[in-house]
């Protein structure tokens, strides 16, 4: 009989509260808003990957120096897919502003690393204004 009271008390909670329907909406929801999240933490995963090892020689204590982290803080990031904690916003904005990156680079889906364009997304502002003016000086040189 304890079941039945329970069913009866649902039936009367969705008749005379139906705003109770539009939370369980939104707990549908929710996986749908994890899954970006882990999206994100796999982009600044595979750009913080990329970042050690273009500009760090393969090293995160380098890194982690460089922008007043501990080793152990990245290394959390970088460990093993199963033991990984993602990478959060306040420290990929740490990173970012440490490395002389523009804000959000980390959370950016970058193309193939190895194309010129992903290497000049290293680059701060000022030296990739002066890589473009030496493009746009090679293309405007007429042939000769």
């Amino acid at each position: 009989m304890k079941g039945r009271g329970t069913t009866e008390l649902r039936e009367e909670q969705l008749l005379f509260w139906p705003e109770e329907v539009t939370q369980s909406a939104k707990r549908e929801k929710r996986p749908q808003k994890l899954r970006r999240k882990s999206r994100i933490a796999e982009i600044r995963y595979e750009n913080l990957c990329y970042l050690i090892n273009s500009e760090y020689g393969g090293s995160a204590s380098l890194l982690a120096s460089q922008i007043g982290a501990t080793e152990e803080r990245i290394d959390e990031v970088l460990g093993p897919e199963t033991a990984r904690s993602s990478m959060s916003a306040k420290l990929a904005r740490v990173v970012e502003k440490g490395c002389g990156l523009d804000i959000y680079w980390l959370d950016q889906q970058r193309a193939d690393p190895s194309t010129l364009a992903s290497k000049m997304s290293l680059l701060d502002v000022s030296s990739r204004l002066a890589v473009e003016s030496v493009v746009n000086a090679l293309i405007g040189k007429k042939p000769g």
